[in-house]
């Protein structure tokens, strides 16, 4: 199936219909794989979907309806602007310090669910969805900048030798990975991702390696899918859900 083009002359109801199709296609063929093998279209691209189709015509808004007692909750609106019509809407609730994610960001997790139910009701679902995961990885990388920051501050404190001058050389252009390169880079990455023993060291692991991750899901999806899958695999064996 292709992917079908927005005519923004089209009333909003058809352009809708096209922004649903768009979106469960990306889901068929780019969705996250979860626990059970179903799939989900991150709230990111659903939002991308939704502003392709729909422009500044429609808009989100979103309102924290209560943050305190360590509760949060959320509450977003699909907005037509024309008239500030609700055409539909999305509630979500934290609970501060219940998993990791929401230990540091329990209000824009909070947010982020709110904002996908309120998609989903208007049709903008394709498939499930959540995003703790997203920030899940991106605490782990924060806490290796962090690291890697302390190990800079470090090294500034050490005295530093005279370097002599070394001549200007043009940076070379990065090879292309070969399809051999993959498969070591796949066996290295599969090896390092069983010695793990916890689910924080394996998304410490998925964060450091988050580049080369990225380029054989883009250019060796058939190399990409296993580690995936056996992501998923182990961090449920750690009793902890990946999404």
């Amino acid at each position: 199936m292709n992917k079908i083009e927005i005519d923004y002359n089209e009333p909003l109801r058809n352009r809708l219909t096209e922004a649903m199709h768009n979106i469960n296609e990306k889901n068929r063929t780019h969705g996250v794989i979860q626990k059970g093998g179903k799939k989900y279209t991150e709230v990111f691209v659903r939002v991308e979907e939704f502003r392709k189709a729909f422009g500044t015509e429609l808009g989100i808004q979103t309102e924290i309806l209560k943050d305190e007692g360590g509760i949060v909750q959320v509450k977003a609106n699909i907005i037509d602007k024309s008239n500030n019509a609700v055409l539909g809407s999305g509630l979500a609730e934290e609970v501060r310090g219940s998993s990791n994610v929401n230990k540091t960001s329990a209000l824009e997790n909070c947010e982020t669910s709110a904002i996908g139910r309120a998609l989903a009701s208007l049709g903008l679902h394709g498939g499930q969805y959540a995003s703790a995961n997203e920030i899940d990885r991106a605490e782990a990388k924060s806490e290796i900048i962090e690291a890697k920051a302390e190990i800079i501050e470090e090294k500034k404190k050490e005295p530093q030798q005279q370097a002599e001058p070394q001549p200007e050389l043009e940076a070379p252009k990065a090879p292309e990975i070969s399809l051999e390169r993959a498969m070591e880079f796949s066996t290295d990455l599969t090896k390092q991702m069983l010695a793990c023993s916890s689910a924080k060291d394996l998304k410490i692991l998925e964060a450091k390696n988050d580049s080369g991750i990225d380029t054989l899901k883009e250019k060796f999806p058939g190399i990409y899918k296993p580690i995936e899958e056996k992501f998923v695999e182990l961090l449920d064996g750690f009793g902890e859900a990946p999404f």
